[in-house]
């Protein structure tokens, strides 16, 4: 009821209350697809830079539910990013929504390089692909899942793998996900974190095409 909310608002109404469950007043118009309250909520000065439970702007929050109306109102008030890349504003309407995929996969991506197991799970946990492919020049198509194990780090692989990460798939270079535990620096290989990475991918059913296993 819009006409309710303007009179609330005239009356004094804050527009950034918090709602049951700490979702502010702007994600929930973002989460309900409705243009026409956001609009009213920015011009009664809702705040652009607050975000909810997850650390989410509302204009994260609009580029996760695909709302591309709600992009364009919210990059033109001049609402900020906090979880996802730069300003759409400058992004060619037609891939405003398919970059989003983009931007979370490459979070994915810088996680799974420098960040820590939980910034895997966050950047999955927001949508993020657990099969995506880094992209890189000169690389062989690595998926975010090679990366993990090449670095010996049991807690990415489980969270990509329980993110639905194919254990199967092979590199640019036919590599399978046990051979790319191969390419561990001298001071994990055979260590106790390559060996728990070893029993995870064994017990998903990895094979080799290019290397033995250790037993061997």
């Amino acid at each position: 009821d819009h006409a309710a909310v303007r009179a609330a608002l005239d009356d004094g109404a804050c527009p950034d209350r918090l709602l049951p469950g700490g979702l502010p007043v702007l994600h929930a118009a973002v989460e309900r697809g409705d243009a026409d309250l956001l609009q009213l909520l920015i011009r009664y000065d809702a705040e652009l830079s607050d975000t909810d439970n997850s650390g989410a702007s509302a204009l994260d929050t609009a580029y996760r539910t695909h709302f591309v109306q709600g992009i364009r109102i919210l990059s033109d008030a001049g609402a900020p990013f906090c979880q996802i890349g730069s300003d759409p504003r400058y992004l060619p309407e037609d891939v405003a929504v398919n970059n989003y995929q983009t931007r979370i996969n490459a979070v994915l991506m810088h996680a799974v390089h420098k960040g820590t197991a939980e910034d895997v799970k966050h950047a999955l946990a927001l949508g993020a692909d657990a099969n995506a492919i880094e992209n890189a020049q000169g690389r062989a198509r690595y998926s975010a899942l090679h990366l993990a194990i090449a670095r010996c780090d049991a807690g990415k692989v489980n969270a990509l793998l329980d993110a639905g990460a194919d254990v199967h798939a092979v590199s640019g270079r036919g590599e399978t996900s046990l051979d790319m535990l191969w390419w561990a620096g001298a001071k994990d290989l055979l260590g106790p974190a390559w060996q728990d990475v070893y029993k995870i991918l064994d017990a998903r059913g990895a094979r080799t095409l290019f290397s033995r296993r250790p037993e061997e």
